[in-house]
């Protein structure tokens, strides 16, 4: 579970939160004005994150030649198989 820190705080304890994320891995919420802002994470789950946004933007990109392909039901069906991959991880 993430913890929360606000902006001053985590501009005091900088250096504190990266050991500690270093250390345990949970991330740290950054709020500004009691809002969520930003989050620290360790270095794995921002490559995790990054690898992950890259290959759905990947298979959008394809989603999407293929669809221009197609009439409509044919764009549907494709629709729908993507929907039933993502469900299935």
């Amino acid at each position: 579970m993430p913890k929360s820190v606000s902006d001053k705080e985590a501009g005091e304890r900088f250096a504190e939160l990266v050991d500690a994320i270093l250390a345990d891995g949970d991330p740290y919420i950054v709020e500004k004005d009691g809002r969520p802002a930003a989050a620290l994470v360790s270095m794995d789950t921002y490559q995790i994150i990054t690898r992950n946004r890259d290959e759905f933007r990947r298979f959008l990109n394809e989603l999407w030649a293929k669809v221009d392909e197609r009439d409509e039901a044919e764009t549907e069906a494709i629709i729908q198989e993507a929907v039933q991959a993502v469900r299935r991880g």
